[in-house]
């Protein structure tokens, strides 16, 4: 009787380790195939000072169009870069530029990167949820492609994929300010940051 409880117990154990290995892999593949899915926003292709201009300025809120948002950010991406070159008397090389949308009312970033998948380079894209209520950021949901990332490590990636642009030193100043701004989305498709 003994025998037959051990040979009972170690083909349950058995069992559920095998549904457990498969249902993981099943997850994986797909979450891989979900990721892949995903179109990416094609790149900004011209800048605007226009949002580096209202951060430097006393001005305490102003209305972008995504337009304006995405080629502002571009802008200071470019000439922060440019300004740690001059200062380092070094090439300084300047991330992608992230693209801005509104979704789910959330500004939702898409910061663009390659991953190499069987051998071949891919360009994805991972989408970040975020708040600005004046306090600080809150991230909503990151997405890579179409795969929702699970909550609990959502901010950490998040804050890997945005800490692409913390090696550009003057641009800490803007994320800084940005920060500490309230953005609201008004009905006109429009984004009003408040400082």
């Amino acid at each position: 009787m003994l025998k037959f409880l051990k040979f009972l117990f170690w083909g349950l154990c058995s069992f559920v380790l095998n549904v457990a290995l498969f249902m993981t892999f099943g997850v994986l593949v797909a979450f891989l195939f979900m990721a892949l899915s995903g179109d990416v926003p094609p790149m900004v292709k011209s800048t605007s000072p226009l949002l580096a201009e209202f951060l430097d300025s006393s001005e305490k809120s102003k209305e972008f169009s995504m337009d304006e948002l995405n080629e502002g950010a571009f802008n200071l991406i470019l000439e922060c870069a440019k300004k740690q070159s001059l200062a380092e008397q070094n090439a300084v090389s300047a991330p992608i530029s992230p693209t801005f949308s509104v979704s789910r009312k959330n500004i939702e970033v898409c910061i663009p990167f390659s991953a190499r998948v069987f051998s071949k380079n891919i360009k994805l894209g991972a989408f970040v949820g975020l708040s600005f209520d004046g306090d600080g950021v809150d991230v909503k949901y990151v997405y890579i492609g179409d795969a929702r990332l699970p909550d609990f490590i959502a901010e950490d990636v998040a804050e890997s994929l945005l800490s692409f642009y913390s090696s550009i030193k003057p641009l800490e100043k803007y994320l800084d300010i940005l920060e500490n701004c309230k953005i609201e989305l008004p009905p006109n498709s429009r984004v009003r940051i408040e400082k």
